[in-house]
């Protein structure tokens, strides 16, 4: 992250090898860890066992996971690059059908298996309900280079799309340009990596700004965290504004069912917007410490220390 401000990466055509490297090899292996460590345990059987709550235990409860689904069906700032980039943007539509095709079926999965598994004692981050172990190590350590490419990709293409609008050559270096706007009358003509640079560092500092004013002191607030994100920006991209825009731009007659279906999503989603983001505040701002106050320090509890992990009083006999 601390090199963006200096990176020069006029396209992504070659993001498609790190797509596979960091983002299909991974998957399958997390996934892979997931089950071998649920079924090495086997929390079912251990003492005193996972307890299951009624769901959801509040409103509140109930609009953070709705808001969290929102999040796991994101991405959607990178399709205009990623269709532009194809070889063939027509078949964008099979790429989403895939894609759907095998990640809704890993979450149901991995939704039911982990629950049924540990239960209350679910973690939102799972790797904290795991052993200390190879498996469970070797997890959080390829996911660390995952997130690399997770955070970096999309960053760029943020940056990059600013920089176009404001008349920043990604494909220059130390060609003289005066930038538009603000900027430019700022800067005046100078060499391009200059205003790349502060601008970069400016969107770059406004992200740090916000996750530190996020990290809390102490509990599990990365879910309202996703929670937040969900809200704000993944539910109105997945569910309202898709149909928004198709009913005004689209030329074609629109029958009443799907009028109805449109009507519906949008409904749902203008609510989960509102109450994800009124309970996700709520609870970044009821954690212990309060905004500012956190650091990037996890305290991971592996099972079975936790005191309510299902294993805590038997003690699973693959804990070191």
């Amino acid at each position: 992250m601390i090199t963006l401000p200096a990176l020069q990466i006029p396209g992504f055509h070659g993001s498609r090898l790190a797509a596979v490297m960091l983002g299909l090899v991974p998957l399958v292996l997390n996934i892979g860890v997931f089950t071998y460590e649920i079924f090495l345990v086997q929390p079912w059987n251990c003492k005193p066992g996972p307890t299951y709550s009624a769901w959801p235990k509040s409103v509140g409860a109930a609009t953070l996971g709705l808001s969290a689904f929102g999040y796991a069906f994101g991405g959607h700032g990178m399709y205009p690059e990623i269709i532009r980039e194809m070889a063939e943007p027509s078949r964008w539509g099979e790429v989403m059908a895939w894609t759907y095709a095998v990640v809704t079926p890993l979450y149901v999965y991995c939704g039911i298996l982990g629950y049924a598994a540990y239960g209350d004692a679910s973690m939102t981050n799972i790797n904290q309900n795991a052993p200390r172990n190879l498996a469970n190590q070797l997890s959080i350590m390829v996911q660390a280079f995952q997130e690399i490419f997770y955070v970096l990709t999309p960053n760029l293409v943020v940056m990059l799309a600013l920089e176009l609008q404001l008349g920043v050559d990604p494909a220059a270096c130390y060609a003289p340009s005066t930038p538009k706007g603000l900027l430019g009358r700022v800067l005046g003509v100078m060499p391009t990596w200059v205003p790349r640079l502060v601008l970069r560092t400016m969107i770059l500092g406004s992200q740090c700004f916000v996750a530190q004013a996020l990290l809390c002191g102490a509990g599990d607030t990365l879910f309202a965290m996703i929670s937040l994100v969900g809200a704000v920006g993944m539910t109105a991209f997945t569910y309202v504004l898709p149909y928004l825009f198709y009913a005004v731009l689209s030329r074609d007659a629109h029958s009443r069912g799907w009028k109805a279906w449109a009507a519906l999503n949008v409904a749902v989603g203008s609510v989960v917007i509102v109450t994800g983001f009124t309970s996700s505040i709520t609870q970044l701002f009821g954690c212990e410490g309060g905004f500012f106050s956190g650091d990037c320090q996890l305290d991971y509890a592996y099972a079975p220390l936790g005191d309510i992990d299902p294993c805590n009083l038997s003690g699973s006999p693959f804990y070191p």
